[in-house]
């Protein structure tokens, strides 16, 4: 009970659907929006859903941010969002599914990560 009103678990869970259904139109305008940018971030994290293993991923442009929870830790899921003709610049941490996911040939990526990978190269090269 919250501020004098009883509230339910299936109450709460129909509100959400309710709030999700009125949003769509909105979040769609957003993905839009994204698809439309010259340059968008993005990245994601470990997140569970009813104790299984998930994706949040988040993508945000100078016109808004969208986010999504997915059970695929894929580069399926940056192309549903971006679309497979995405043709601004991406940026991102550069973990291994955003290389097969490629929407974009333009992808900006940080200096620490970039290093990480060059420093592993020189070694096995013999440098």
């Amino acid at each position: 009970m919250a501020w004098g009103l009883e509230v339910t678990a299936s109450g709460l869970c129909q509100a959400d659907e309710r709030l999700a259904e009125k949003a769509e139109p909105v979040y769609q305008e957003l993905v839009e929006a994204l698809r439309d940018s010259v340059a968008v971030h993005a990245d994601e994290t470990g997140w569970r859903v009813g104790g299984q293993g998930a994706g949040l991923w988040v993508f945000t442009g100078p016109r808004g941010t969208v986010s999504t929870i997915d059970g695929r830790w894929s580069h399926e899921v940056v192309v549903e969002v971006l679309g497979p003709g995405f043709s601004g610049v991406w940026v991102t941490d550069c973990p291994p599914v955003w290389d097969t996911s490629r929407p974009t040939d333009a992808k900006q990526v940080p200096w620490n990560k970039l290093r990480r990978r060059q420093v592993p190269m020189r070694r096995n090269s013999g440098e």
